[in-house]
Parts: C-alpha cells; sequence; structure tokens
C-alpha cells in the first residue's frame, strides 16, 4: 500500500496534516483500515467528531468500517477519552451521504422529504413510464 500526501509530506496519522490524501492498494491491503486509524487519531487528538467523514463505495464496507471505528472510539472512551455522543455517522456510503444532503436541502427549502422507493416501485414506475411511451 502506498499514499500520497501534499507537497509537505507529512506522515498520514498526524492530526494536524491537512491536505487531501489518495490512498492506493489492491483489496485487502489495509486501505479502509488506515483511513479509519486516521479518522481515530484526529479525533483523539481533539477534532470534533461532527467534522470527520469517512465515504466508503458500497454500504457493505461502510458497515464494516463504522463497527471498527465506533470499536476504536470506545475503546479511546474507555480509556479515559473521547466523545461520549455522536449525534451523525461517522462513516457513510456515498449513496447514504448523498440522501442526506437531499434530505437536509429539502428540510432547509420547507418541502416534503425525498422518499426511496422499493426495487418493486422503480420497476412499476418504469413499466408505467415505458407504457406512456408506447402510447405515444
Amino acid at each position: 500500500m502506498s499514499y500520497h500526501w501534499g507537497p509537505e509530506a507529512r506522515p498520514v496519522l498526524d492530526p494536524e496534516s491537512r491536505g487531501t490524501m489518495r490512498v492506493l492498494g489492491g483489496p485487502g491491503t489495509g486501505k479502509s483500515a488506515l483511513l479509519i486509524d486516521v479518522a481515530a487519531a484526529r479525533i483523539r487528538a481533539g477534532a470534533d467528531p461532527e467534522s470527520v467523514l469517512l465515504l466508503t463505495g458500497s454500504g457493505r464496507i461502510s458497515t464494516h468500517a463504522r463497527g471498527a471505528l465506533t470499536a476504536k472510539l470506545l475503546s479511546y472512551q474507555d480509556a479515559g477519552g473521547g466523545p461520549a455522543v455522536i449525534r451523525e455517522p461517522l462513516v457513510r456510503s456515498v449513496h447514504s451521504y448523498a440522501f442526506a444532503v437531499l434530505r437536509l436541502a429539502a428540510q432547509r427549502a420547507g418541502g416534503p422529504p425525498p422518499r426511496l422507493v422499493t426495487s418493486a416501485e422503480q420497476d412499476a414506475i418504469i413499466a408505467e413510464l415505458l407504457a406512456g411511451e408506447i402510447a405515444d
């Protein structure tokens, strides 16, 4: 696994580091574990947990990473430090985060919240659209 960290090349686990991080590695090389360690190190160093967000590509990875980060933060709390309550998930899939952004935008605009549709509902909507297309 390798990483690239901006022009200063500061250590990736340094809580004071800022910038874009690119983590490269094949499956099972520890990319997710590194990101969890970075997030936990920043929170342990005093970063507001609400300012930390790990975005993952899938719900399965998100669930695993959320559990691992929670366990790490709870171990810090048991050792006498760390936040007791976190309101928002620290780990989300890209899709979950996008839905949360849409929900917040609707709330701020005073509109109804977006609604997820099931696969069956999607199929029915597509069938209805296609039937209308055929009729035209």
